[in-house]
């Protein structure tokens, strides 16, 4: 039987930015960094939301596990599919993401299942910003 899930990939193009990025725009702290033994590329790196330590998101070097030239490789970054990201008030996270240099691709709307905006992080991929009007658990 399947239980949960604990980690999620997204490909990046440099590690440190990418750390960098969602530590000092999203406020994500970092949970793992470790590196990987016999000169492999990169390091063991996650990160997540401050209050949801349960569910870490990898920092994934190209050089890992993908298959095809280091071309087509990079052409990857940017278009994994997003994330949704809970919040409880989305336009004044919004207004606060913004001010610290987060592009956000639709401003804060009203939907039927809550309140969204889109945000690119650093290598365009794109990540729904939601207050849903019923709360998740």
């Amino acid at each position: 039987m399947l239980t949960r899930v604990t980690h999620v990939s997204l490909l990046v193009r440099d590690q440190d930015e990418a750390l960098n990025w969602y530590l000092e725009k999203l406020e994500f702290e970092k949970r793992a960094d470790s590196p990987f033994p016999n000169d492999m590329p990169g390091r063991w790196l996650t990160i997540s939301p401050k209050r949801q330590p349960d569910l870490e998101i990898v920092l994934q070097p190209i050089e890992w596990g993908l298959s095809g030239s280091p071309e087509t490789r990079s052409q990857a970054i940017g278009q994994t599919p997003g994330w949704v990201i809970i919040t409880d008030n989305c336009r004044s996270d919004y207004e606060r993401l913004k001010s610290r240099g987060v592009e956000f691709s639709s401003p804060p709307e009203e939907l039927p299942w809550g309140i969204s905006a889109v945000l690119r992080d650093l290598y365009g991929t794109q990540h729904n910003l939601l207050q849903p009007f019923v709360v998740l658990s």
